[in-house]
């Protein structure tokens, strides 16, 4: 089901709106700004997982090797590809 959301814009950016629509050909500003939105929220989620990953490196309490590390980062960039969408 989807509801309806009202957008207020100054005329400057809708202009900007529209030219953009047509050249990267979307079929309306609803598409482009549904688009932009999903885009803004992988984005949020994105930084939020980084941001706690910078809080909490260097906190592990036991030694790892580098063939450990380099495992576990593998691993990591499949799961962060796959849940990003960048593979």
């Amino acid at each position: 089901m989807m509801i309806v959301v009202s957008v207020k814009m100054d005329s400057a950016t809708l202009k900007k709106l529209d030219s953009t629509l047509k050249a990267h050909h979307y079929g309306t500003r609803t598409d482009f700004i549904r688009e932009a939105i999903r885009d803004k929220l992988r984005a949020a989620e994105k930084e939020a997982a980084l941001r706690a990953l910078r809080e909490n490196f260097g906190k592990a309490k036991t030694h790892t090797t580098d063939e450990d590390l380099e495992r576990i980062r593998e691993e990591v960039g499949r799961e962060m590809a796959a849940e990003f969408d960048l593979e």
